[in-house]
Order: C-alpha cells, then sequence, then structure tokens
C-alpha cells in the first residue's frame, strides 16, 4: 500500500489497506509493521479516497484514524474532508 500511495495509485492504496484491515490477529513476526496497528492504515486510506472522489469514505476513515492517534494533522484532514463533504452537498 505503502508503494501505492507514494506512486499515487488511489485504487491499490484502498485494495491494499483494505485487505490489511482484513487481518484481525497481530502476528509476533519479525515482519509486523507496528504502524500497521494504529492510524496509519486508515490515514492512507482516507486520502485515498479522498483523491477518488469518495468523500463519505474518506471521513469515516478519517474519524477512525483520529481516535486511534492523537495527531493534528489527522484532526485537520477530518476537518477538511467534513467541509469538502458539506460542499458537496450544498450543490
Amino acid at each position: 500500500a505503502t508503494l501505492c500511495y507514494s506512486q499515487q495509485d488511489w485504487h491499490g492504496v484502498v485494495f491494499f489497506v483494505t485487505k490489511a484491515l482484513e487481518i484481525a490477529d497481530r502476528s509476533m513476526s519479525y515482519i509486523n509493521e507496528p504502524q500497521c496497528w494504529g492510524a496509519y492504515p486508515h490515514d492512507v486510506l482516507s486520502i485515498a479516497y479522498f483523491y477518488l472522489n469518495d468523500l463519505p469514505n474518506a471521513l469515516l476513515h478519517s474519524k477512525i484514524a483520529c481516535q486511534l492517534a492523537d495527531d493534528e494533522r489527522l484532526v485537520k484532514n477530518k476537518l477538511f474532508f467534513e467541509e469538502k463533504l458539506k460542499q458537496s452537498t450544498k450543490n
């Protein structure tokens, strides 16, 4: 998903992060990255959904990211998505 994100392959980000979020049990393997169990997957997923013009899902995953981490950037993203969604429903 990180490679897709860096290449701005937003459909790829959605696919791989969605698959990653299906993994319910965290293994103790050395290849298990800690960031994958926090806000990061929902953060990148919200950005991908934004670029795919899926504002409801962008906002949903932005809210989840904010619940998982105390980060001002995440809060600003959430507020941005809320405003964009309000604007889109007015038109």
